[in-house]
């Protein structure tokens, strides 16, 4: 595999936390998505990630544990 095209899932909610606290690029896969999109992504006092989109794909929204297996990173 190509290692600029491998997206691999994060262990834990917690290094998702971690790699965005870390000011690192971070994607995310919506479920009807073809591919992941690089997304800014600011961490909450309250654990929450408030996600922003490329502005040509959707709005801006809050993401909890229950987006967990939607984070990638690249390897």
């Amino acid at each position: 595999m190509d290692p600029l095209t491998t997206f691999v899932p994060f262990a834990s909610w917690e290094a998702v936390q971690a790699h965005i606290r870390a000011g690192l690029a971070v994607y995310y896969q919506a479920p009807l998505d073809f591919r992941h999109s690089l997304i800014d992504a600011r961490l909450f006092k309250n654990g929450k990630i408030r996600v922003r989109p490329p502005t040509n794909a959707a709005d801006p929204f809050t993401a909890d544990r229950g987006h967990f297996d939607r984070f990638r990173r690249r390897l």
